[in-house]
């Protein structure tokens, strides 16, 4: 069993209680169908893949219509409610991604899209090597976390909701966790396109890796 320490219940409790908010200000991927489709060629057809914290599962279900056998897990129930992709139906997993219920090897993909930034920087090693553990051989793990500098930084949703938290990552340093936690990097880039959640950070760290054979 995982613990759960104050900043990561405070930030569960913010994505509970803004669950539909969140579902409808996410719900355009456009600017995300370009790793869709580089994420989708990776894995190749009919894979087998995994949106780890994939909040209401918007990810999950485009990758589903590109063919992919999608399953979306998120620790937040109401998050994973509010979606409502139909490309998903009984594909919908409640989990932590420090202690995923996958056997090991039996995955082709994980895609997981700003959702690590959450768990503190010893966590988040946990996460990448149970990534690593259900992944087949050359398996494919996308992540994109906040490119920036500062530990346990808290946003303000508004609402009314709880503060979220998170880290943020120099490039080379999350290419050293990544590494680290037995993946060799394919492709890896910082888009500076697209702002950070705070002021702390600056653009978005796009890795693809494989799980070293």
């Amino acid at each position: 069993m995982t613990s759960w320490p104050d900043h990561l219940l405070t930030t569960l409790a913010s994505y509970e209680a803004g669950a539909a908010e969140y579902a409808t200000h996410s719900a355009d991927r456009g600017p995300l169908a370009h790793l869709h489709d580089r994420f989708t060629d990776l894995v190749g057809p009919a894979a087998f893949i995994l949106d780890l914290g994939s909040g209401p599962g918007h990810d999950a279900a485009e990758l589903a219509r590109r063919g992919l056998t999608a399953t979306a897990c998120d620790p937040s129930r109401g998050l994973l409610a509010a979606g409502g992709h139909p490309e998903l139906v009984g594909s919908l997993i409640q989990a932590d991604s420090r202690s995923l219920p996958f056997a090991d090897g039996c995955l082709t993909g994980i895609w997981s899209c700003a959702s690590l930034l959450h768990l503190t920087k010893l966590q988040v090693t946990g996460a990448l090597r149970e990534a690593h553990r259900v992944l087949k051989p050359g398996g494919v793990l996308f992540t994109s976390m906040q490119h920036g500098i500062g530990e346990l930084v808290p946003f303000d949703p508004g609402f009314g909701l709880p503060l979220r938290h998170y880290f943020f990552y120099a490039d080379d340093e999350w290419a050293e966790f990544v590494h680290e936690a037995g993946f060799v990097i394919v492709d890896q880039r910082v888009n500076h396109t697209e702002h950070g959640v705070t002021a702390h950070a600056d653009g978005w760290i796009e890795t693809f890796a494989k799980k070293n054979v």
